[in-house]
């Protein structure tokens, strides 16, 4: 089974999250695979920025999620294992969509997903100080 490693962003603006419709029609943060030396915090704020053309600047660990998937281009399993921070938008929006994080929770596919944004949501509240 080959071993992938991940960075990504949960985004904010406000009560809005930032999210990404891959190829199979399924929302998520974005997130791509760490290459070499890079380090998972300014791989996440790249991973942003070449997903979405997002500028956000991290806040905090937002923590670390992993999932097994079958590759059907690799033709293996692979288990990924991905380390989430949590972000603030800064300048303005591309071509990226922001939910309502209400809605983020029913657009999200996977659980841990919706599970993260609850946690990054109310630790995005407590360091701004908002209600």
């Amino acid at each position: 089974m080959r071993q992938r490693s991940c960075s990504g962003g949960i985004v904010f603006d406000g009560d809005r999250v930032l999210l990404v419709k891959t190829v199979r029609l399924e929302w998520i943060f974005p997130k791509e695979e760490i290459r070499g030396d890079e380090r998972p915090a300014a791989m996440a704020r790249q991973a942003v920025r070449n997903l979405t053309g997002v500028e956000a600047r991290i806040l905090d660990r937002a923590g670390r999620t992993s999932y097994e998937h079958y590759s059907i281009s690799e033709q293996r399993p692979i288990r990924t294992e991905v380390d989430w921070y949590l972000m603030l938008l800064e300048g303005d929006v591309g071509e990226a969509r922001f939910f309502p994080v209400e809605m983020a929770l029913t657009q999200l596919t996977y659980s841990q997903e919706k599970s993260l944004l609850m946690f990054a949501y109310q630790r995005y509240c407590e360091i701004l100080q908002l209600p």
